[in-house]
């Protein structure tokens, strides 16, 4: 399993930054970035938050509890389906992020407002068969 540090230097290096870039961007030190992405000492959540939104990926991603970084917590819980529904739809959100990453040419930002799209639709779908079930 990828270590947090190694998420973060994964993806600097992706976005082209050095560690001084970095440091700048969050408003640290370049000593901090180095000890982030070595595993010494752990970002603060602040700065946690700040990373999602520098290199578009969740926090969840970031600390492991989501395989794809697009890939949020909520959605490995969602509430109101069986455990087959459950199973399908993350089988379908794994496989389509897995399709979209294969294409090579979608950047970072696509894929994730895609999957979101994706993600809203069926639970829009969700709640509206909901309603309909109970009228």
């Amino acid at each position: 399993m990828t270590t947090l540090g190694e998420k973060i230097r994964n993806l600097r290096l992706k976005n082209n930054l050095s560690q001084d870039e970095l440091a700048e961007q969050l408003g640290k030190q370049r000593s901090s970035i180095a000890g982030y992405e070595a595993d010494r000492i752990p970002p603060p959540s602040d700065v946690l938050g700040q990373l999602s939104d520098i290199f578009n990926v969740s926090c969840d991603y970031l600390l492991g509890r989501a395989e794809f970084p697009s890939q949020t917590f909520a959605y490995n819980h969602i509430d109101g389906l069986s455990e087959d529904e459950k199973g399908l739809y993350h089988r379908f959100m794994k496989e389509s992020e897995e399709l979209f990453r294969k294409k090579g040419n979608l950047t970072e930002m696509k894929i994730r407002s895609i999957m979101r799209f994706m993600e809203f639709t069926f639970l829009e779908d969700l709640a509206e068969g909901k309603k309909g079930s109970h009228t």
